[in-house]
């Protein structure tokens, strides 16, 4: 006897143009996961020139600029009924995402960076790569790494020592000298 065919869901204005140097290699295996990821809608929208640099602590931040519960909720809805399953990144406070060429070239890349007052792209991207992993497999690392590798302030601190992340602190320790 044979099972029904899945339901297959449309997703609206899902629909892209097949880049120009794309291969069709086959059918996917049924058993292979795909990961996907969703942004959802804010529960306002966020104008950081309109925050003109000021400082906004985590819990007013969450208060005012969060994801909306409902759109969390709609989406675990969503997933029950079509028989997805979601995995929430709760430790994650930013996520930097490319839109353009993580599935097209299967790789991320630092695209545009939005410096707050008394900073430079240079000098944001350089402190990001010193609280980046050297040498990991971390794909977020290395497209940092890779962006602030182009112009490296020559003021930046030394890195001294520097762990991981762990999710569970939601922290990456490190220590760092005035060169």
């Amino acid at each position: 006897m044979n099972s029904p065919a899945p339901k297959r869901v449309v997703l609206t204005h899902s629909d892209r143009a097949v880049p120009a140097n794309a291969t069709h290699i086959g059918r996917t295996d049924p058993n292979q996961i795909i990961s996907v990821s969703v942004i959802v809608k804010r529960k306002n929208p966020l104008d950081l020139r309109a925050l003109g640099g000021q400082r906004v602590s985590r819990e007013d931040f969450d208060a005012q600029f969060a994801a909306d519960p409902a759109s969390f909720e709609a989406l675990r809805t969503f997933a029950h009924e079509n028989g997805l399953a979601v995995d929430e990144a709760a430790s994650i406070d930013v996520l930097c995402a490319d839109k353009t060429g993580t599935l097209t070239r299967n790789e991320l890349t630092v695209t545009t960076v939005h410096p707050l007052a008394g900073f430079d792209e240079a000098r944001v991207l350089g402190l990001a790569a010193l609280a980046s992993s050297d040498g990991g497999q971390d794909p977020v690392d290395a497209a940092i790494r890779s962006a602030a590798a182009h112009n490296i302030p020559s003021d930046l601190p030394k890195r001294i020592s520097f762990v991981p992340f762990d999710p569970a602190t939601s922290r990456t320790p490190g220590t760092g000298a005035a060169r």
